[in-house]
């Protein structure tokens, strides 16, 4: 797609690995944080009761995360020099991290 077409947004970890020439962004936010935001998301998958279970899903998913990328592609996908813009979302509103990286990519095309 990346080759063909030049105006499209990808979500996932490994964007910077597969289509180098983009705009690569990490959203972060402290694992606390992390962990009271997957509370009730509806995710049969991980359906954590309160934070203590969700801080562990949260920790088991990113330790899983670094071992699987460095077995696959060499690489760890948590590391910031692979992106454009780190932002820690931890103190923002949904509203405030778009904001934010919408500035940003704004700023980057002109």
């Amino acid at each position: 797609m990346a080759e063909s077409e030049d105006n499209f947004v990808v979500d996932g970890r490994m964007g910077f690995y597969f289509i180098p020439q983009s705009i690569n962004i990490l959203l972060k936010a402290n694992e606390k944080v992390r962990a009271e935001r997957l509370i009730g998301r509806g995710n049969p998958e991980e359906d954590p009761q309160n934070v203590r279970e969700a801080l562990k899903l949260v920790k088991q998913r990113v330790a899983s995360d670094v071992v699987r990328y460095k077995k696959l592609y060499n690489i760890n996908p948590y590391d910031e020099k692979h992106y454009d813009f780190v932002l820690d979302t931890t103190s923002n509103t949904t509203e405030e991290s778009a904001d934010e990286v919408y500035s940003f990519v704004k700023d980057r095309l002109k």
